[in-house]
């Protein structure tokens, strides 16, 4: 499970971001870039990962995927008001993860620039 999550997540998160065969981030580094990018990968081990999320480790794999998303969301979050950031960033990583978990679990004729869209334009961040 977690060979899984460092094989996605590490190299999605690191600062030097190589051309891939499939996809090319290496020279973008916007929040949605780093949203899609992420995408992209989960929907290359979409059948792993919707084998995890059916069975008993789906929380395990939520757990640890929210923990690597608490990393890109942690600068993202402006204003707020008197809303705790604490709950903001909590809300954000969450409403992200279930994106995915719908996305994943059945709605993947959606390419991972559209579901990057939908969410950003579906929370203030």
């Amino acid at each position: 499970m977690k060979a899984i999550c460092s094989d996605i997540f590490e190299h999605v998160f690191s600062q030097d971001i190589l051309c891939e065969e499939k996809h090319d981030f290496s020279e973008h580094h916007s929040f949605s870039d780093k949203l899609t990018h992420i995408l992209y990968h989960l929907r290359e081990k979409q059948q792993s990962i919707n084998g995890l999320l059916s069975g008993e480790c789906g929380e395990v794999f939520m757990r640890y995927f929210k923990q690597y998303l608490y990393r890109i969301f942690e600068g993202q979050l402006t204003g707020g008001g008197d809303i705790p950031k604490e709950y903001r960033l909590h809300h954000a990583v969450s409403s992200f993860a279930e994106t995915v978990r719908w996305w994943l679990k059945g709605h993947s004729e959606h390419a991972p620039e559209q579901i990057s869209s939908f969410y950003l334009r579906s929370v203030n961040i």
